[in-house]
């Protein structure tokens, strides 16, 4: 009977599908070449989705909205000097040789480069952790201790 029972168990495990929604983000060469693309079950999902996702898990919520104000944050402090530097070379594209505004918008547009990948890979960071978060959020960890008053085992999820 035991058997059975265990056997009847073994197969119900195994034809059950679970219907967790993981969220994996790409990485790599193509994350240069298409931007940030996100996966779920295997299936390609919006930025947008994902939010909506992420926001049903409050510590991966917090994360997410730390990578999305890095994220405005670097095309701010990235962007602006390059537009500054651009509109600088537009205005006087041929200035004379002892004119120091194109060496100070240049210098200008390299730190504002140098800004936004220090920023966006910290939000990249946070994305990660994001993700991580949600996804240890669906498949929660069981850990077997001592219970408080010292007799007997007790389940922590």
């Amino acid at each position: 009977m035991k058997a059975i029972a265990i056997l009847i168990s073994i197969v119900v495990f195994l034809c059950s599908e679970p219907s967790a929604q993981e969220i994996r983000m790409s990485s790599g060469f193509s994350r240069i070449l298409f931007g940030v693309t996100y996966h779920v079950d295997g299936n390609w999902v919006s930025r947008q989705k994902v939010a909506q996702l992420i926001a049903e898990v409050p510590e991966a919520n917090e994360d997410w909205k730390k990578a999305r104000k890095l994220s405005n944050k670097a095309l701010l402090y990235g962007g602006a000097p390059l537009i500054g530097a651009l509109i600088t070379f537009l205005v006087d594209p041929l200035p004379s040789s002892k004119s120091v505004t194109p060496a100070i918008a240049g210098g200008l547009a390299v730190a504002g480069g140098v800004a936004y990948f220090i920023m966006d890979a910290q939000s990249l960071v946070y994305r990660e952790s994001a993700i991580a978060k949600y996804n240890q959020h669906l498949n929660p960890t069981v850990r077997i201790r001592p219970s408080n008053n010292g007799i007997g085992l007790f389940l922590n999820f």
